[in-house]
């Protein structure tokens, strides 16, 4: 049964969410996406259509009628001790977007824009795109404006230096619209900021390679992510930057993944920890590489919560690489 604390609606949940400054949230997909960082001011409203969130730069919405489905997951991290975790934000295949152009094109007054201010704004289509995404580009700036109908057929990746440079300067707003919603960066540029990095993540690799999402997240036939939500994680205050272990946090998250995630899924994680605990004898390699990963994931959790008693023997089946990291670990002689 549901955690009473874990609303039904899927916004009120998402809104919940977005009103902790350590959580984070994407929009985008694979090969071009936005990160909403909330900070301590940011403004969630839950409105009757969407849910619009306002922080320093950035405002994100996302809407009600996207038929959204919120999907929990846990991975394996490149970390050979660690695991990621996140709630997909997708919707049905129905509502993915149309083909575009992959080159840059102007779209006319942006009448979709959050702020009803800027529907009269001049809009262009920059051509990164796929079904999931599209990257707008909004400005009233005469010479970028200019510029950018200089240019226009264009791919993006070809655009001359000269117009990349004036888009890093230039007072512009980076638009990520999906058929969840948009998330918009306002690129307000100072003499203290000259240097800022596009706000929007664009990788012409990624964008060709044809895949929707990482391999490892499991996500239902039929359904499309094209958002994530990123709670805090028990274990890493970021990348790369792990803590001390957070036990609430965990707890939260499991909470979060037993309403949320794949059915089959968490039962069967449920199931290793309880076997794990019992001291069962390590079942059987599974069916699946995201079957064989919820296995990995139970045993990082519980190295991390320093319950490794036991899982040798599963590690040896299930996770070589987190044995051969646990061996060299300064501590192995002391286990």
């Amino acid at each position: 049964m549901a955690s009473p604390s874990i609303p039904d609606d899927p916004l009120e949940w998402i809104a919940t969410q977005l009103s902790d400054p350590a959580c984070k949230c994407s929009l985008g997909g694979f090969g071009a996406v936005g990160m909403f960082a909330q900070d301590a001011d940011a403004e969630v409203a839950l409105k009757d259509h969407a849910i619009v969130v306002g922080a320093a730069g950035a405002t994100l919405r996302i809407e009600r009628g996207a038929n959204i489905r919120l999907v929990a997951f846990e991975t394996i991290s490149s970390d050979s001790l660690s695991w990621n975790h996140g709630v997909a934000i997708c919707t049905d295949q129905s509502r993915l977007l149309a083909a575009q152009s992959d080159c840059l094109r102007e779209t006319g007054p942006d009448r979709s824009a959050i702020d009803e201010a800027d529907r009269h704004v001049p809009c262009f289509a920059a051509g990164v795109a796929s079904q999931q995404m599209r990257v707008l580009l909004r400005t009233a700036d005469s010479d970028l404006l200019h510029a950018l109908r200089h240019h226009t057929g264009l791919n993006f990746f070809d655009l001359p230096a000269s117009v990349m440079e004036l888009l890093a300067r230039s007072p512009i707003d980076w638009i990520v619209e999906t058929p969840v919603g948009r998330l918009e960066f306002r690129q307000r540029l100072t003499s203290h900021s000259l240097n800022m990095p596009c706000p929007v993540f664009i990788d012409r690799d990624l964008l060709a390679s044809g895949l929707t999402y990482a391999r490892g997240i499991a996500i239902p036939p039929g359904w499309m992510p094209c958002g994530y939500i990123f709670p805090p994680h028990p274990a890493r205050a970021a990348p790369g930057m792990p803590k001390h272990f957070d036990e609430r946090e965990h707890l939260r998250f499991q909470q979060i993944l037993d309403r949320f995630g794949i059915a089959e899924l968490v039962s069967l994680k449920r199931q290793t920890e309880a076997d794990i605990a019992a001291g069962t004898t390590v079942m059987q390699p599974l069916k699946t590489r995201h079957e064989t990963d919820i296995v990995r994931v139970v045993l990082r959790q519980r190295l991390t919560m320093g319950h490794g008693a036991g899982l040798e023997p599963w590690m040896e089946v299930f996770d070589r690489p987190l044995l051969e990291a646990v061996r060299k670990r300064p501590d192995a002689s002391n286990r």
